[in-house]
């Protein structure tokens, strides 16, 4: 829905461990910027760990690069921080780094990695964006920015969800917002075959779409995404059980 003159555009933000993880909100992400809204997405590491061959330097600056495409095609901002790959830290210091950046960009909306991941990084960073959350909100917590509160924060890929975005309309968009990752998409998802990122990975155009739809159908559109709200909906109690109208 095409916002009005008097609505206050809104910001959304997704931190992600690793360039190519903002794609699990992508359809989310092109639906407000395609609103008239701003979207930007934050990486905690630039990825110098996901590849067989390539060393990680090289390989930091070619997934940078890969994630400035992807958020061009989504019309996002992006923020690129310094944390190493497979080695994020769950330490008070590194929660004030995510209070500056909440604390700079002022978001309205955080959507961010579940906390039931396998890999340790999107775990860790699920934890720091949780902690960053309350910290940016303390007025007496001095950082080089003035204190923020975050309307909403949002998990994806969370294990229960209860909140779902209809990205029917951007789903091709997301599709080739995700191929800009080539060296994952094509490449090390593809290949490797241990741990969290084990290999066989189906044509990942494919792999989009059925997820999309496997959540569209949850929610009763074609394709959608899915999200856990760090704040649940309190239950209502109404006077009647509802009734779906007769058609």
């Amino acid at each position: 829905m095409e916002p009005t003159p008097s609505d206050k555009p809104l910001h959304v933000v997704s931190i992600g461990a690793h360039p190519d993880d903002e794609i699990s909100c992508a359809g989310t992400l092109a639906n407000y910027v395609r609103a008239g809204h701003r979207a930007t997405v934050v990486t905690m590491t630039r990825g110098g760990m996901g590849h067989m061959t390539l060393p990680s330097g090289e390989l930091k600056r070619l997934r940078s690069e890969e994630a400035a495409a992807c958020a061009r095609v989504l019309g996002a901002d992006l923020r690129l921080l310094d944390f190493e790959d497979s080695a994020i830290p769950e330490t008070r210091d590194a929660a004030l780094v995510l209070v500056d950046v909440l604390r700079e960009l002022r978001p309205d909306v955080v959507i961010t990695h579940g906390p039931e991941q396998r890999h340790p990084d999107h775990r860790a960073t699920c934890r720091l964006v949780s902690d960053a959350y309350y910290l940016c909100s303390l007025p007496l917590l001095q950082s080089a920015h003035p204190w923020h509160g975050v309307g909403e924060v949002y998990f994806f890929d969370a294990g229960e969800t209860d909140t779902y975005v209809d990205i029917t309309d951007t789903l091709e968009l997301k599709t080739q917002a995700a191929a800009c990752h080539r060296s994952q998409y094509e490449d090390w998802l593809v290949v490797h075959d241990a741990g969290v990122d084990r290999g066989g990975l189906p044509d990942f155009r494919v792999r989009l779409r059925e997820r999309a739809a496997f959540h569209g159908h949850r929610c009763g559109v074609r394709y959608a995404e899915a999200f856990r709200a760090y704040w649940p909906r309190a239950p209502k109690a109404a006077p009647l059980l509802p009734v779906n109208a007769a058609s």
